[in-house]
């Protein structure tokens, strides 16, 4: 028996091996314009959320807001495929194609 693997299986498992650090993160949003240089360095020295973070954050459900924002706090790898990655990107108007680039680019750190 043959087993086709449909496009949509095939991105659903590209996306759960995408995954950044969190300095892959914070460079690839401030080189991508979406904090400052200084928000990442203060991003990265003490967790602090850049003020752009902060205002997609606030969008999200209560519940999630708490979530997003504990997350951010302890973060040690941030996954594609974490649903909270989809929240916080629909929350800021980011298509799904879109975060996958930021994902790729921002992985060659």
């Amino acid at each position: 028996m043959m087993f086709v693997v449909s496009g949509a299986a095939k991105l659903a498992a590209r996306r759960a091996e995408m995954r950044l650090t969190p300095p892959q993160l914070f460079i690839g949003l401030a080189r991508a314009g979406v904090v400052t240089a200084d928000e990442a360095v203060a991003a990265a020295c003490s967790g602090a959320i850049p003020a752009a973070i902060e205002a997609v954050i606030a969008r999200l459900p209560d519940e999630a807001q708490v979530a997003a924002r504990i997350t951010w706090a302890r973060m040690s790898v941030i996954e594609r495929a974490d649903p909270l990655v989809d929240l916080l990107a629909a929350a800021a108007g980011k298509s799904p194609a879109e975060i996958d680039a930021f994902f790729e680019a921002s992985s060659q750190i």
